[in-house]
């Protein structure tokens, strides 16, 4: 059994990387979790962002060009991860981690079959 929590954002194919974790799995399933800016950004105007894995830091401008170029490619990962967790017969889910642990096992993991309720 695999579970995979993962937020998603990171440079490499996405695709790629759920294939070689499904890889040899019995059972496997998949969560994205994002925080509630992460799904519904706001303008911030520039921003110097620390990576908290790495410590490497770079300026972004978050305006609303930029946010409608990142929620772009958040759909687009999204339609993919969705698209491969069907390919692959796991379950799958996209969560918003600022709903809270109860809300997202009840509302979201319980319909995806993730869970069962007691």
């Amino acid at each position: 059994v695999r579970i995979v929590i993962s937020a998603f954002l990171f440079p490499h194919d996405p695709a790629a990387v759920l294939k070689r974790v499904a890889a040899g799995a019995g059972v496997w399933w998949f969560v994205q979790l994002l925080s509630g800016w992460e799904i519904h950004p706001t303008e911030q105007g520039g921003r110097k962002v620390i990576d908290i894995e790495n410590g490497l830091s770079t300026d972004l401008l978050v305006n609303r060009r930029a946010i409608a170029a990142y929620r772009e490619r958040l759909s687009r990962l999204q339609e993919l991860l969705l698209r491969e967790s069907r390919r692959l017969h796991a379950p799958a889910a996209c969560l918003n981690a600022d709903h809270g642990l109860a809300a997202l096992c009840r509302e979201n993991l319980s319909v995806v079959g993730m869970l069962r309720p007691m």
